[in-house]
């Protein structure tokens, strides 16, 4: 099983507030114990202004652990795809192109997505099985 971890649970975990920060703890270990973890490069450009220095993004990349995905030319293009079809249906600028790059790579490179917005994903991206923490915890 390989999971993608969305930016979103690594902020949860950051962030500290209890107990969103713990549960989103335990998710990953979960996954973790499940299969694979990775996570898409974009996904370490958003997690960047919660550290000061590249050295301590990685201790904190490495304590999960978790493999970041680069960014293939396949993915790239049903991203595009995707955020186009988005916007066409009226989606706001609220969503930005990392999204929708963190859905292309989950579809095409893992069995699922572990993110808190599960509602986003799963409305615009039908094929893409999207968990929340909620859903990997007993």
């Amino acid at each position: 099983m390989v999971t993608v971890i969305d930016t979103n649970i690594l902020f949860d975990i950051l962030s500290g507030v209890e107990p969103q920060a713990q549960t989103a703890q335990d998710a990953v270990r979960a996954a973790g114990l499940q299969g694979r973890l990775v996570m898409p490069m974009i996904c370490s450009a958003e997690l960047a202004g919660y550290f000061s220095f590249q050295g301590d993004l990685d201790r904190f990349l490495a304590r999960i652990p978790v493999t970041l995905l680069a960014l293939d030319p396949a993915a790239s293009f049903l991203a595009g795809t995707f955020h186009k079809a988005y916007r066409r249906r009226g989606g706001t600028r609220t969503r930005v192109l990392a999204d929708f790059i963190v859905a292309a790579q989950a579809q095409l490179g893992a069995d699922r997505l572990l993110t808190t917005d599960k509602r986003f994903f799963g409305a615009s991206f039908p094929r893409l099985v999207s968990v929340s923490p909620a859903n990997l915890l007993p």
